[in-house]
């Protein structure tokens, strides 16, 4: 270099550059740096929507038209950009005071602009780790803004009591007790104080993060206690949730809409004849329907609780299916709650409710009309208790509904709902009417007699049937027992089935008998009992 000039400003650029400028979703920013006619590229490690880039500037749009969250991503990106080029002007400097160095010049740019985007994972304060993994995640826009929302309620506390939350070691379970305080006494945008509700899911979401940063070894949930953190209780009890009656069910059934309302109602009625929550109906498609003895049910994975829900479906639930083609519209599930109370209004749904509302230290009562307080969630609550109501065996409702235990179940079902006691009259109505007809019918013995054998004879073959099946359901080939018409006989032979099949893979024969020899459970849930043993059993040979 001795012998030639060097320009610089000339000879070496430096700009930025997206990944993917095409994308409708976030791309990665590169730092371009230009050199004798050769490009080098390195990351930023922050990301940019395409469409809130400007070209011209080399920077990301800061807009009243975008969103909060929009708008707190893109200065987070500036910013990195502002450091990358204060880095990329050291280096610069450097150089030109060391220019024996010119030879290795994009090296020690590269080494410049590391320390800014290469920084430690622990050094990130935790804010700014919190907001990237929420960048990250691959939710709805919307999802994101509340969450976003949920997060920036926290860091206003943080700023309102001049705490500097700049490592991991100050997030503990004093700071998430002194924070539920501070919300018990703070307003939110409407004026009012949190419900109890809203609080725990403002904590439970900072919890969240600090379970992700755990498994980045950021944070030790037993060191800073934060695991010890007991959520708020609901005072109120379930008085809040209301219960349709059936006339009501069928008014919004009934009441004439279009459009997105029309779609939201059908949603709605399909839950209430189906039990399930929002959020899992979307799984009901038509490959996942199958039939028995002119019944259609089918059975699904609960997005919530991950348990299995065994769906019998009413006809209106199927004639709903078959309206939209087996493809059930899809709506925002706010839209729906905000929609669905509208649309209970036009039903002519009427009534006063006495409701109460723990907000900050107080409980207040208020009345309210009922149609305001229908959401989503009120059709799966409505099927629950009309099904006990009916008369249904709670274990059937249980199994429709995908509790995983009859308290879970108990905390839907309103017992003082009228529903109960108008249910009960109906039903003594037809037992009394059933009776009156029978009083008037004169039996002789024969016949007596006769009723009798048919009843036995009906019971016997279909106990035959059904052990035929369990068999089969075993792995029985048919010639082995379809000429067996004696129950005893096909008792015997699935007895030697299991034994055979367990007593090979190591499980002891008391064990066998004890599932086997229990009354509670039907031939059926024996043969399930004891093939989930025998999986089991030959899951850990393996």
């Amino acid at each position: 270099m001795e012998n030639q000039q060097f320009f610089f400003d000339e000879a070496i650029k430096m700009y930025f550059n997206l990944r993917q400028s095409k994308l409708e979703r976030p791309t990665i920013i590169y730092i371009v740096i230009s050199a004798n006619g050769m490009k080098t590229k390195i990351s930023t490690n922050v990301k940019v929507y395409p469409s809130q880039w400007n070209y011209k500037q080399y920077k990301a749009i800061i807009s009243h038209r975008l969103t909060e969250l929009d708008n707190h991503n893109n200065t987070i990106v500036n910013s990195k950009l502002n450091e990358c080029i204060i880095a990329f002007n050291q280096a610069k400097d450097y150089l030109c005071q060391n220019t024996t160095a010119l030879n290795q010049k994009i090296d020690i740019i590269k080494k410049y602009i590391y320390k800014v985007t290469m920084s430690k994972k622990r050094t990130e304060p935790p804010f700014h780790w919190i907001f990237r993994k929420l960048r990250e995640k691959t939710i709805k826009e919307s999802s994101k803004t509340t969450e976003y929302r949920i997060l920036k309620s926290f860091q206003e506390y943080l700023n309102n009591s001049n705490i500097n939350l700049d490592n991991w070691d100050k997030l503990n379970l004093d700071l998430l007790i002194n924070y539920r305080e501070y919300l018990k006494t703070r307003t939110n945008r409407q004026g009012k104080l949190d419900e109890v509700s809203t609080r725990n899911q403002k904590i439970k979401k900072i919890i969240e993060y600090a379970k992700l940063a755990e498994k980045e070894e950021l944070i030790d949930l037993k060191k800073s206690r934060i695991s010890l953190y007991e959520f708020e209780k609901d005072l109120r009890g379930n008085n809040n949730q209301i219960v349709l009656k059936e006339d009501e069910i069928k008014a919004i059934l009934e009441v004439e809409l279009t459009g997105d309302k029309e779609k939201v109602r059908d949603l709605f009625i399909f839950q209430y004849y189906i039990g399930q929550r929002y959020s899992d109906i979307e799984q009901i498609t038509k490959d996942r329907i199958q039939e028995y003895k002119g019944k259609k049910y089918c059975i699904l994975k609960q997005k919530k609780t991950g348990k299995l829900a065994e769906i019998i479906l009413h006809q209106r639930a199927i004639d709903i299916l078959e309206k939209y083609n087996y493809k059930l519209p899809q709506i925002n599930i706010y839209k729906c709650d905000r929609d669905i109370k509208s649309i209970a209004k036009e039903a002519g749904i009427k009534g006063k409710e006495i409701i109460s509302e723990q907000r900050g230290y107080e409980i207040k009562e208020s009345e309210k009309e009922r149609w305001e307080l229908i959401g989503t969630h009120t059709s799966r609550r409505s099927f629950i208790t009309h099904s006990i109501a009916q008369g249904k065996s709670r274990i059937d409702t249980q199994r429709q509904s995908g509790h995983s235990t009859e308290n879970s179940l108990n905390k839907y079902i309103k017992d003082k709902d009228i529903s109960f006691i108008e249910k009960r009259i109906d039903r003594e109505i037809e037992e009394e009417e059933e009776k009156g007809k029978s009083s008037n019918v004169e039996f002789d013995s024969t016949i007596i007699d006769k009723l009798i054998n048919e009843a036995k004879e009906k019971f016997i073959q279909n106990t035959i049937n059904e052990a035929k099946e369990v068999l089969t359901m075993l792995g029985a080939q048919s010639y082995e027992f379809q000429d067996i018409y004696d129950i005893e006989a096909l008792h015997r032979l699935m007895s030697y089935k299991y034994e055979s099949k367990l007593l090979n893979v190591g499980i002891p024969i008391e064990t066998i008998k004890g599932i086997y020899n229990t009354r509670e459970k039907t031939l059926y849930e024996k043969a399930e009992a004891i093939q989930k043993l025998y999986n089991e059993a030959i899951n850990k040979t393996k």
